[in-house]
């Protein structure tokens, strides 16, 4: 998935996390969701509306949409056995998603830092030569020429 992808899936899982506190129902509020959101992130929704609508257990649902939605699965699993309303947990899964995507972000911003070196390197090399090093070099041999002749 995209960055933004990544990023709006975070947000609809906040949204789905908004949605419970208000006493929804699971498949209503990732419907409401999926309403309100886009291409991809609207599929995911339905398809895990559509397993729950079928009773399949809401961990087993989000793991099949796809791996950026595994963290909300395990946030349900947890809720499951603990007992716990999963509106915290979600929370908590969306935040972590947007940590990961940065960390993945800046490991990519790194490693496009490293492959830039090479091609900066051996294009400002050549040219400081020409433009800084062999000026001086002619100055000096006309300069040694012209006092030996």
């Amino acid at each position: 998935m995209s960055e933004s992808t990544v990023l709006d899936a975070a947000a609809a899982i906040d949204l789905v996390a908004i949605a419970l506190g208000g006493d929804l129902p699971l498949a209503d509020a990732l419907g409401a969701v999926a309403q309100v959101s886009r291409d991809r992130i609207e599929h995911d929704l339905r398809l895990v509306e559509a397993a729950l609508r079928w009773g399949v257990e809401p961990s087993v649902a989000w793991r099949e949409a796809g791996e950026v939605w595994a963290a909300v699965g395990v946030a349900f699993a947890l809720a499951g056995d603990l007992g716990l309303p999963p509106r915290g947990l979600l929370h908590d899964a969306a935040e972590s998603i947007r940590l990961n995507e940065a960390a993945r972000s800046e490991a990519a911003v790194g490693r496009l830092s490293v492959l830039l070196v090479l091609p900066l390197g051996l294009l400002f090399l050549p040219a400081f030569a020409l433009l800084a090093v062999v000026p001086v070099v002619i100055s000096l041999a006309r300069s040694t020429l012209d006092g030996i002749g």
